[in-house]
């Protein structure tokens, strides 16, 4: 890391970190798991990671795994994935530390099925707010509705759905339509079922085990429309006035910068 000493004496000055160890440790971290070289991009995440640490108490290690899972499955850029994962500790998405080792764990699925980073963010949100107990039960819900499309099971019910869903799911077979479109449509068949007993057998030709009491209601909740993700940008940027731009972190930041000057 000695090349990246400036870069870290700087990060330090600007109050990121316990000490400059802390500081070298973090970007020690965000270059094994992300393989990034260069040091203003290696700066920009490791003083993000720290922030999200210091504001949300996620760990360090699993927030980069998130960043780099959205990077890499979801073609969003670090400061995209940052923005957005800072919006979803703000709208309570960690509330059960688990939003980050999520992300990296699922981020491959969802961008296999053709959703966009913002609309993972929004079915999560729209999920974890209309009952789900926890991030990873509304993540296996699209699993295993994946896992229904691949294995036959939608097919072998095909025809206890809508005319709209039947034409997508043929669509889906010729690799003209994705899972999405199937998975948007299946809910909203489920959602607009004339009575109890029709929106359980859709369901349950869906999923094979609906689980808890209120898994209804968060299954229809998933494709409603959520706007909280659509404009993130500058997220981070506001979390980090607020936190590192007050008198106290001032005074802080001049010990900092003096303990580097003179070497302590």
């Amino acid at each position: 890391m000695q090349q990246y000493k400036s870069v870290m004496e700087d990060l330090h000055n600007n109050n990121y970190g316990d000490d400059i160890n802390d500081v070298a440790q973090s970007m020690a971290l965000v270059k094994q798991y992300t393989g990034e070289l260069d040091p203003s991009k290696l700066e920009s995440m490791t003083e993000n990671g720290i922030a999200m640490r210091d504001v949300f108490d996620m760990d360090l290690s699993e927030t980069i795994r998130g960043v780099d899972g959205l990077v890499e499955n979801m073609g969003v850029t670090s400061e995209e994935a940052f923005d957005l994962m800072a919006r979803g500790a703000q709208n309570g998405l960690n509330k059960s530390g688990e939003l980050a080792d999520n992300i990296a764990e699922y981020s491959q699925l969802w961008g296999q099925a053709g959703f966009s980073a913002q609309e993972m963010f929004g079915i999560l949100q729209n999920g974890l707010d209309s009952g789900a107990y926890n991030l990873d039960k509304v993540n296996d819900f699209v699993k295993e509705f994946g896992n229904s499309l691949a294995d036959g099971r939608i097919e072998e019910n095909l025809q206890s759905f809508s005319g709209e869903t039947q034409s997508l799911f043929y669509q889906w077979k010729q690799g003209k339509a994705t899972t999405k479109d199937v998975f948007y449509s299946v809910i909203n068949d489920i959602s607009t079922a004339t009575n109890k007993q029709e929106m359980l057998t859709l369901a349950s030709n869906t999923w094979s085990a609906l689980g808890e009491d209120n898994a209804m209601k968060v299954i229809t909740s998933l494709n409603e429309t959520n706007t909280a993700y659509d404009n993130v940008k500058g997220t981070m940027e506001s979390i980090k006035d607020i936190k590192y731009d007050t008198l106290e972190s001032r005074f802080t930041q001049l010990g900092k910068k003096f303990q580097t000057q003179v070497g302590v």
